[in-house]
């Protein structure tokens, strides 16, 4: 097989490479060519990278407990939705109504800076 290069750009960085090595033309090719393959097959894929997370995962016990709706949303407790209406209650990006928490709100702002 024979290769006819027209782009000009390609036939660039062909003759850039061979100079800084020392090769020809051909090596020039084959050296990049061989390399990008070798690069593209110790590419894992996806699955192979989660892989090991998903065992590690699956390596714990059970706990029996079951997490529902309230669980995840009690997860989020520094997260604070600022609606127009609430707009006189809220003071340095904390809910300060007596029956939003806000020393908890104030507790964790200390925790986190």
């Amino acid at each position: 097989m024979s290769l006819d290069i027209h782009d000009p750009e390609t036939e660039q960085l062909v003759r850039t490479l061979a100079a800084r090595r020392g090769l020809s033309a051909d090596e020039a090719i084959k050296l990049a060519v061989g390399n990008e393959l070798q690069r593209e097959d110790g590419t894992l894929s996806l699955w192979e990278r989660i892989r090991p997370i998903q065992e590690r995962v699956l390596s714990r016990p059970a706990t029996g407990l079951d997490a529902d709706k309230a669980f995840y949303d009690g997860l989020a407790v520094t997260c604070l939705t600022v609606l127009p209406d609430d707009a006189n209650t809220i003071h340095g990006g904390y809910d300060t109504r007596p029956d939003s928490g806000a020393a908890e709100n104030r507790r964790l702002s200390h925790q986190h800076g």
